[in-house]
Parts: C-alpha cells; structure tokens; sequence
C-alpha cells in the first residue's frame, strides 16, 4: 500500500500572516474593548434599584412590601404609584405574554379576602392584576388564594405617574 504524503496540501492550505496580540487584548477576550483591562464599557449605567420586594410564602401567599430604596424615593417624590400581575405558570409553555395566560378559575384578586393592604391603596383592575400607590416604606400587600400546588410567577413594577 501507498502512502501519499502531502497529498491535497496546495487545495487545503491557507497562508496566513501572525501578527502579535494588541496590548490590553486577551485572547478570547469576549466583551473586553481594545486598550482597556475592563471586561464591560463604561457607559453602561448600573440597573436601577429595585423599589419592591415579593415574598412567597406558604399555603399560597405571597406578601409585596418596600425595600429601602423606596424610603429614598418616597423623601423625594412623597408617593409612588406601581402594578402587581399574577398567573400560574403551565408546564411546557411558553412564559411570553404570561399576563395575558391567566385564568379566572385559577385565581380572581376581585374575591373577597385574596387582597389585603397596609398602608397602601390598592385598585384591582383585572382578575390577575392590581394597581397601589405606597405612602410609606412600611406598607405590605397580602395576597392569599394561590394554588399551592402550582407555581404562581408574580411581577411586581413601578408606574411612571402622569405627568412625568
């Protein structure tokens, strides 16, 4: 048996000139700008901080009250005004337009006794959905009535008021 040594190495090969590395490029350096030991850019400003925070607790509840940083913001603009959603997750599909998936016989915030607050107003505006504005640091907004054999995703945000 012959054995052909070189064969194909003129279809194959490709000349390519080696330059040496850029100082403050590391090889692979995903996400690292030419010039600069800094793995992000500094434009990118930090995330805002978080105004809420959900509580899961069990039985099928889960509380909503304020973090210290609303205490900062309620010094400086006296109130904020935010939206809480709610549905059962379904295994298998997808989380997109989660808000829109919800059920009315799996739960309903227009029941009696499924919304409690505390030092805060609160307004239901769909089965799965509420509206508050917060006064004080201290509020909480209680919501009972889950399922607890399913897992209920609950998202709660800041509202810009009108105006701003």
């Amino acid at each position: 048996m012959e054995q052909l040594v070189g064969f194909a190495d003129d279809i194959f090969f490709v000349e390519k000139e080696v330059v040496p590395e850029t100082p403050g490029a590391k090889s692979g350096g995903r996400g690292i700008k030419l010039g600069t030991d800094s793995p992000l850019p500094p434009e990118i400003p930090p995330p805002a901080p978080q105004l809420f925070r959900i509580q899961r607790l069990a039985n099928g509840r889960a509380t909503v009250t304020g973090t210290d940083h609303l205490g900062e913001y309620l010094e400086k603009s006296g109130c904020v005004q935010g939206k809480v959603w709610a549905a059962n997750i379904i295994f298998g599909s997808s989380k997109s337009n989660w808000r829109k998936r919800h059920n009315p016989s799996d739960f309903d915030f227009r029941d009696d006794g499924m919304v409690e607050g505390n030092g805060v107003t609160v307004k239901i505006v769909a089965p799965n959905s509420l509206e508050f504005i917060a006064e004080q640091q201290d509020f909480s907004i209680e919501l009972v009535g889950f399922d607890p054999n399913r897992d209920v995703y609950i998202d709660v945000r800041k509202v810009a008021e009108t105006g701003q």
